[in-house]
């Protein structure tokens, strides 16, 4: 399984962007890393086992499927959001319908031919070094 993953400064700031923003109605979505499930679980694993006195190669996993309701991969914006936002370098923001007016629809379609939706099938992955480092800076490691 893949994540978008989001630090909690990251989301107070996006909280604090669409607060100072918002116009009603729209959506705010911060461009995010990408990473496994897998590759996460293996980092943590290899950071914290020696702390609690075991060999990273002894702590087995095990892969239990998709439960119910659970996804592969998700879709933060739709090929049919994309014709209605505007792009930043960090930032789409899907405007609403309702207040549509205003906005410069030839933005709009330029945008939406750009990128057709948001998900991770079309991002980058992390590697597990970048892995490391995001948790270190998020002082999860110490």
């Amino acid at each position: 399984m893949r994540r978008f993953i989001m630090s909690i400064p990251r989301a107070t700031e996006l909280v604090l962007r669409a607060t100072k923003e918002a116009q009603g109605g729209e959506i705010f979505i911060f461009k995010m890393p990408v990473m496994r499930i897998k590759d996460l679980a293996e980092v943590m694993i290899e950071e914290f086992a020696p702390k609690y006195g075991y060999k990273p190669e002894d702590i087995k996993t095990k892969i239990i499927g998709i439960r119910p309701g659970e996804k592969i991969s998700e879709e933060l914006m739709t090929k049919e959001e994309c014709k209605i936002i505007d792009e930043t370098d960090d930032m789409f923001k899907v405007h609403s319908l309702v207040n549509l007016f205003g906005t410069s629809s030839e933005k709009i379609i330029t945008n939406c031919n750009k990128k057709l939706k948001y998900d991770l099938e079309n991002e980058r992955l992390l590697d597990k070094p970048e892995i490391k480092r995001i948790l270190t800076e998020s002082k999860i490691f110490k």
